[in-house]
């Protein structure tokens, strides 16, 4: 399994060869500064994107063609990554290989510029995409447990660049016009930085040809880096009334590591080692052994160097969480944990990361980071990096960690107001 970066028209072009799979991805994202953009008019456009073009006029007929790609799946959609707002366009094809024809990756190839170079922007469509979005939005809401991440997020990162959700608000979306998403979608060919990925058996430079002359990108200068560092400061914890049957309780601690920090591979195992995974010492404390709560768990993220942890529990179970949550951060910060604590969080890292390999979408994703931020794409050199961290860095790390936000999401009352 090899990695190539090429660049051209300063597109960047990541090619991972390989013969593990089954299928191939050809996937192209458009990244623009979250502060310069409006979400929801890009998620409406990029939902346009995908549900028809002046080739395929109607969702039936895009459809058809895609079944007889063998079933090729064609997906559009938004996200945020770092400080940009990300429109990512995926093919996923089968190997052309096991194909009668064996023209499928250039079938695909010829699908996707059609999608992206001519675009069939109507009423008709926003609307029903509108409502769909709308609905999408209700579904949130009506999930409890995405609903309080939701909210505490939107109270976290308030004077933060990752603040919002990629789809921007359900109040928005009535006043996207269809002159809105066709700036949109001039805006993103003209000035985005474009990031194109592709995996699969062929010899890359064979792949790159066909895929520039097809597609014409060109990127746009990035305004400003992926990552941000934050000065987060202590916040008023809150608590959000909800009427749900099982309360929500979210902490919030800040790092100070990013990617391509020194200090990043010993992060990954301290935050393993809290509370990812059903052998951290979160789970087996409060969980296992004392039995307060349905789940509880911790995740770092390398954009924000924000670890949060995060639990669902019976609200007269929160005090003596919270006590035992603080006691499991001072005993890393004083070493006292096993040996074998610390071993089963590298074993559950270098695990998850080695099952990464398994998955083609995932090899994608981590081809993109690869070379933004210069981590490693080989599994030899993560896997070295997670043996050689040392029970002193992890206490140095859990010592770093400072509260920065407390919150509680549920309670009787059905008022949604804060309390």
């Amino acid at each position: 399994m090899d990695l190539t970066v090429k660049q051209h028209e300063q597109t960047l072009y990541h090619y991972v060869r390989t013969e593990q799979f089954k299928a191939r991805i050809l996937n192209v994202r458009f990244m623009a500064d979250l502060d310069c953009i409006d979400p929801t008019t890009r998620g409406l456009m990029s939902a346009m994107l995908r549900a028809k073009n002046k080739v395929y006029p109607t969702r039936r007929k895009l459809r058809q063609q895609l079944e007889t790609m063998y079933d090729t799946v064609y997906s559009a959609s938004v996200s945020r990554f770092g400080t940009k707002h990300v429109v990512d366009m995926t093919l996923i094809m089968i190997d052309e290989r096991f194909t009668l024809e064996g023209t499928l990756l250039e079938e695909g190839v010829r699908f996707l510029r059609d999608a992206l170079r001519q675009p069939l922007f109507e009423s008709t469509t926003l609307e029903e995409e509108k409502q769909f979005l709308i609905d999408y939005f209700k579904a949130e809401y009506a999930s409890k447990s995405r609903y309080a991440q939701k909210r505490f997020q939107h109270h976290l990162m308030q004077q933060h660049p990752y603040r919002g959700h990629a789809y921007g608000t359900i109040e928005a979306v009535a006043g996207v016009t269809l002159e809105a998403i066709e700036d949109a979608y001039k805006t993103m060919l003209q000035e985005d930085s474009v990031y194109v990925s592709y995996l699969g058996p062929e010899d890359p430079k064979e792949v790159h040809e066909q895929l520039t002359q097809a597609l014409s990108l060109t990127s746009g200068q990035a305004k400003t880096p992926i990552l941000y560092r934050h000065a987060f400061t202590p916040m008023a914890s809150m608590k959000e009334a909800h009427p749900v049957t099982q309360q929500r309780w979210f902490t919030a601690l800040k790092s100070d590591i990013y990617f391509q920090d020194d200090d990043y591979y010993a992060m990954l195992v301290t935050n393993t080692l809290l509370g990812e995974g059903g052998d951290s010492l979160l789970f087996k404390t409060v969980r296992d052994d004392h039995a307060l709560a349905y789940y509880v768990g911790s995740s770092y993220s390398p954009f924000t160097g924000l670890v949060s942890i995060t639990s669902g529990m019976d609200a007269r179970n929160i005090p003596k969480v919270k006590e035992l949550v603080a006691r499991i951060i001072e005993d890393i910060q004083n070493g006292r944990f096993s040996d074998e604590d610390l071993m089963l969080a590298k074993t559950y890292l270098t695990g998850h990361y080695k099952k990464s390999y398994d998955a083609p979408g995932a090899l994608i994703a981590r081809a993109l980071n690869a070379s933004l931020f210069n981590l490693p794409f080989t599994e030899n050199r993560f896997l070295k990096a997670i043996t050689a961290v040392k029970r002193e860095a992890v206490i140095r790390i859990a010592s770093r960690l400072i509260p920065v936000f407390d919150f509680e999401f549920g309670g009787a009352s059905g008022d949604d107001s804060i309390l």
